[in-house]
């Protein structure tokens, strides 16, 4: 019998843009900060559900982090919108991950406060899921 190693393929980041979808304006400063030293490229920050749309509808990305709670409203219809078009996103909360919606309870999800290597530890594995098959 062989053993097997679970190595994980790291994400070429380069190229790669993603989109913060968060209310705070230091968060989303310290997001932009973290994402760019792992060497990801912004789409652009959204800081409302309209805002959100918009840029969801316009722009082009390849991931998205959002945030489950907007000035007040909860996000799971942009949740649910990145998933019709098949963009792969994680959640930033600082709620417990219980307190989700059961359907999206088993998505990745970014427990505030967190840190830069939490971040692209699962923002890699996301896009890894997420990767066309070599």
């Amino acid at each position: 019998m062989f053993a097997t190693e679970n190595v994980e393929k790291q994400i070429d980041t380069s190229q790669k843009r993603i989109l913060i979808i968060e209310d705070e304006v230091m968060m989303g400063f310290l997001l932009d900060d973290m994402l760019t030293l792992l060497g990801y490229d912004i789409a652009g920050l959204a800081q409302s559900i309209n805002d959100a749309n918009e840029q969801i509808e316009h722009e082009s990305f390849d991931a998205a982090i959002l945030d489950v709670n907007l000035n007040g409203q909860k996000t799971f219809g942009l949740a649910a919108q990145l998933q019709e078009k098949n963009v792969p996103f994680l959640f930033s909360t600082g709620y417990d991950k219980g307190s989700l919606p059961e359907a999206f309870r088993g998505l990745p999800t970014l427990q505030k406060p967190y840190n830069q290597t939490q971040l692209g530890n699962l923002l890699n594995e996301l896009l890894n899921d997420f990767a066309p098959a070599a």
